[in-house]
């Protein structure tokens, strides 16, 4: 056979046999699927056995994407006979329609292969792109601290989570080099704008570059921060931005550690604390809180006296428990 190598002037010829081919004389075949986002759903497939002698292996669902499918059992299929196995298909909740591949793999490795068309209904598809698997080139900094003026290497990957096809075009950030596409009238450059991406499809971006800074080597890392415009290839006058902050990337040996996430706050009793206050007063919430937190003791009969008026030794006692409260927070 003839195949094409290149786009433009490279044509060869191959040839290929049985073994290179790999397969079993084992026809699958299975009916559309339609499956509601987040949900399974049963999908037969059936194999007919079109070898001299028994095959045995599994059926697998494969190329699934948004979906996840399981492994039948082993199966054994006589010379000339039918068989039907059940797998399930679980569609994510951003599940899109498309194909998957039923695959029949024997005991010897041959392959058999089935496209399945796939319907997804009820799916959380959102308009827009999102970045993912982004790092940046590895180094050992404890080695070789990188200097001012040093680039570095950040990859990544946009996915569009529509189902319709967009332009992904980057107009901001921190990579100031092989990112912005050039501006009308520049020569054209490396950058990481892709048109017409399909929906659900993703491309990567391996050629965006962050230029060291004084500031940078200073607190001894970088935040790579990214921003993109999407929009429909088919009405451009639809668009949404897209904004991405990374990992801090170290670029050197003192870089402060990461910043310990405050504890969240401890939810407030939904009981009435003291007997005097009860959920209708206004200022409940506040009254709560103060007790919980240890500054508002009140009276030994259970009461708080909200209408009480407050002693000058009371209100040391107030302000001493708040300031231990804020301290005992940090």
């Amino acid at each position: 056979m003839l195949y094409e190598a290149s786009y433009t002037t490279d044509i060869r010829f191959g040839t290929f046999d049985q073994e290179w081919l790999n397969v079993v004389c084992a026809p699958l075949s299975a009916e559309p699927v339609t499956v509601v986002a987040g949900e399974s759903v049963s999908v037969p497939v059936t194999i007919t056995n079109q070898e001299d002698t028994a095959i045995s292996g599994t059926v697998t669902l494969a190329d699934i994407k948004t979906f996840s499918g399981n492994q039948s059992d082993n199966v054994t299929v006589a010379p000339g006979q039918t068989t039907t196995v059940n797998l399930t298909l679980t569609a994510t909740e951003d599940a899109r329609n498309g194909n998957i591949d039923a695959v029949f793999t024997g005991s010897d490795g041959k392959q058999s292969r089935y496209t399945i068309k796939v319907t997804a209904t009820g799916s959380h598809i959102v308009f827009g792109a999102k970045v993912s698997a982004a790092s940046a080139d590895t180094r050992d900094v404890t080695v070789s601290p990188y200097t001012v003026g040093e680039k570095i290497t950040y990859n990544f990957a946009v996915t569009n989570t529509s189902d319709e096809t967009v332009n992904v075009i980057p107009v901001g950030g921190n990579m100031d080099t092989g990112f912005l596409p050039p501006a009308p009238g520049e020569a054209s450059r490396k950058n990481c704008r892709y048109n017409r991406l399909a929906g659900g499809a993703t491309y990567k971006c391996t050629t965006a570059q962050h230029t060291v800074t004084q500031e940078d080597v200073d607190r001894g890392y970088f935040i790579p921060e990214m921003s993109f415009k999407v929009v429909a290839s088919a009405d451009t006058s639809r668009s949404v931005e897209l904004n991405y902050t990374g990992e801090r990337v170290v670029i050197g040996t003192h870089a402060a550690p990461e910043p310990v996430a405050p504890e969240p706050e401890p939810a407030l009793p939904t009981e009435p604390v003291f007997s005097d206050v009860g959920t209708d007063n206004m200022f409940f919430t506040e009254i709560q809180w103060v007790a919980q937190r240890g500054i508002a003791k009140g009276w030994p009969d259970g009461t708080f006296r909200p209408q009480q008026s407050v002693k000058r030794d009371a209100m040391a006692a107030f302000v001493y428990r708040f300031d231990r409260a804020l301290a005992d927070k940090k």
